[in-house]
């Protein structure tokens, strides 16, 4: 088998690490009904606050790699063009629409050839197609964590515009205003959005909140917002990055005792509009705290090193294929009771996970990264992703 190849000096440690952590993250949660006959509920339900946790993380750190990018084209202004937008638009879909196609693709054999049922044919496929399944309410049960991949591909969209549009837009500005103010208006339009949404008391806070799409493009413009301090405030960054570190793992930690005590028995109704519009904010800032630490450890050569980052290498992958394509097989033709079997299971489901995503990244993920290079000049930076 082909080797996972990648160079430790290109990549920056510590970003590995919480991209690895969110997809375990996410695993765990979306793998909780394997360990039930082992954990005593409620506690096995409370395993779902991975699932949370770990995409809010994706979209920090999203937001954050990607902010460095965009920010540093915006920076010079004689590069500040349509044609660098597009620039940015070519490497990002060769980055993330292959690999989502093809599961698309499999996720419609899957169903219709080995799940049964008809769910398939009760969504509107091609809404899938354009990243429009979670425009207005949570897709569904076919391809459902889908969801956050359309968050992903619209900021990519549409932060672009909305940056330019700025730019030219209000030259009496310095370039540094024109930047913060843009990444500030991209944030309050959404958040503003998820205000007026959010008036409802009645509304389902996963399914027509947290999971659609238009309300959560401001948690990934909290990243884009972290990379802007990053830039133009490296000493504070640097300075700093101790106590921020400290602070960010303390308010994960209260925000996880909240998320399960509070958020999550009452996620159909009956949480306050702090909970509906605020809260999320509050996770994508203590996520953001923990960056200025994070960005500063290099190179890990330990086995624990690589299987990190190994991890985050083929994260997205992983996050593609480990529940419609391996978990619902699984949950479709195996049985789990008992506590002996449970945990064989889930060793089975997590083991199937990484061996795919491991072979999809290698085969199909990495030279379609290679490809897009003939498309557009890959400038020489030290990233997580690119």
């Amino acid at each position: 088998m082909r080797r996972l190849n990648y160079n430790p000096d290109h990549r920056i440690w510590g970003l590995d690490l919480l991209r690895a952590l969110a997809i375990i993250f996410v695993i765990i949660a979306h793998g909780k009904h394997f360990l039930y006959p082992i954990i005593p509920q409620p506690y096995g339900h409370n395993l779902r606050f991975g699932g949370y946790m770990g995409v809010e993380l994706f979209f920090v750190l999203s937001g954050y790699l990607i902010g460095t990018i965009l920010i540093k084209t915006f920076q010079k202004e004689d590069s500040v063009s349509f044609a660098a937008i597009k620039k940015f638009w070519v490497r990002r879909w060769f980055r993330t629409l292959p690999n989502y196609y093809l599961i698309i693709l499999i996720n419609i054999l899957v169903y219709a050839l080995l799940l049964e049922g008809d769910v398939w044919k009760e969504v509107t496929l091609w809404k899938y197609f354009f990243f429009l399944q979670n425009v207005t309410h949570h897709p569904g049960e076919f391809f459902s964590e889908s969801w956050s991949l359309t968050i992903e591909e619209w900021f990519y969209l549409t932060i672009p515009v909305v940056m330019m549009a700025i730019y030219f837009g209000f030259r009496f500005l310095s370039v540094k205003g024109r930047i913060l103010l843009s990444i500030l208006v991209y944030i309050g339009i959404s958040f503003s959005l998820r205000w007026f949404a959010a008036q409802d008391s009645s509304v389902d806070w996963r399914l027509e909140l947290r999971m659609v799409m238009p309300l959560r493009l401001d948690s990934i413009g909290i990243g884009v917002l972290a990379a802007f301090v990053h830039l133009y405030f490296p000493l504070w960054w640097d300075h700093n990055k101790k106590w921020l570190f400290a602070l960010g793992t303390g308010v994960f930690l209260v925000n996880c005792y909240y998320y399960l005590h509070h958020i999550l028995p009452n996620a159909t109704g009956n949480v306050s509009l702090f909970d509906r519009t605020i809260y999320f904010n509050i996770t994508n800032i203590s996520f953001a705290a923990l960056l200025p630490m994070a960005s500063t450890w290099k190179k890990q050569t330990s086995w624990f090193g690589r299987f990190v980052t190994i991890t985050s290498l083929i994260s997205y992958s992983l996050y593609l294929v480990h529940v419609s394509v391996v978990r619902n097989l699984i949950m479709e033709y195996m049985s789990w009771s008992g506590r002996l079997y449970g945990p064989l299971v889930w060793l089975l489901f997590v083991g199937v996970s990484y061996a795919l995503s491991y072979v999809l990244y290698v085969y199909y993920e990495q030279p379609m990264m290679k490809l897009r290079d003939k498309f557009s000049k890959k400038e020489k930076t030290v990233t997580i992703t690119s």
